[in-house]
């Protein structure tokens, strides 16, 4: 399956996209960092597949791995740094979901990490 997106930082790819919800698969090499953003309308459960990540969550630091999921609601400011390369699946309830993506992505001025 071709990648939906593939640059220094590793792939996203979405497995499954509804009307109602999205499945993504997202991976990290090592030191990438993602997101640095929130969303409006979006509630976001990230499931840490394989690899370790440093998570900040609304200025919140923690140390995720595989089996931990992790919950960004609409207005959490959220963003990953992997500590080694890492997988996550991503599932998306509201409006970013597929090519709706930029819709409901709101890039921080000053990032988290």
């Amino acid at each position: 399956m071709k990648p939906n997106h593939r640059d220094e930082r590793g792939t996203i790819n979405d497995l499954l996209v509804t009307d109602d919800y999205s499945v993504t698969h997202i991976t990290f090499t090592d030191g990438a960092v993602r997101g640095n953003h929130y969303h409006k309308e979006t509630t976001q459960y990230d499931m840490v597949v394989k690899g370790k990540l440093l998570c900040n969550q609304n200025g919140k630091e923690e140390i995720v791995t595989p089996q931990m999921i992790i919950v960004h609601l609409p207005n959490d400011t959220h963003a990953y740094k992997a500590l080694e390369d890492s997988e996550i699946l991503s599932i998306c309830f509201g409006k970013r979901r597929g090519n709706h993506y930029e819709e409901d992505t709101f890039r921080l001025e000053t990032p988290l990490l």
